[in-house]
């Protein structure tokens, strides 16, 4: 984990990923003499872990930002939102939202037989869409232009790109949340 101001990104935090077949094979661990107190942890927990212990620190808060590694993740989402943190993540285009206003369809009423159903519910005209979808719908008038920015000198040189956004409250799978679609034009 990095924090960031104008000025420059310094590492703060870091720690080594441990993946799920390494953290289950008793031999792997023995050989890469991995402490008995490690266990898996994705990714997105690691973080988390990172952004609660340097804000326990004393690290000042401040916007969260990550890539759809991370921002996919809506436990991380809900995380980032428990510590009080603002952030901006990606998400895969493909991620499945409810258009503003909608909703899925409360669980099936009790029949006295069996266990409540809990599950929401989902049918022909109840169904999320992705947010692609969601973004490609928006008014033109919903989105606010970016001003030119530069992106670094690449192969074909120091190249020149506008982008936009808009917002809107929609609700994912597993709970309301605000996002903001993002697309630069091409």
């Amino acid at each position: 984990m990095s924090v960031a101001t104008h000025q420059g990104s310094l590492p703060v935090a870091y720690r080594l990923y441990l993946p799920q077949d390494w953290a289950d094979d008793p031999v792997r661990r023995t050989v890469a003499n991995v402490p008995a107190d490690i266990r898996f942890k994705t990714k997105p927990e690691i973080a988390l872990q990172q952004m609660r212990q340097a804000l326990a620190a004393g690290v000042p808060p401040s916007v969260a930002l990550a890539d759809p590694a991370y921002g996919n993740d809506s436990n991380f989402r809900a995380g980032i939102t428990q510590l009080g943190l603002a952030y901006a993540v990606a998400i895969m285009p493909s991620t499945a939202v409810w258009r503003p206003g909608e909703a899925p369809l409360p669980p099936m009423p009790y029949s006295g037989r069996g266990r409540p159903a809990k599950r929401l519910r989902r049918d022909e005209t109840h169904r999320p869409v992705s947010v692609k979808t969601l973004a490609m719908e928006l008014p033109a008038d919903a989105w606010q232009q970016i001003a030119p920015a530069s992106a670094g000198a690449g192969l074909a040189g120091r190249q020149q790109y506008t982008t936009g956004f808009a917002v809107c409250s929609t609700a994912g799978a597993s709970g309301a949340r605000r996002h903001q679609a993002k697309r630069t034009p091409g």
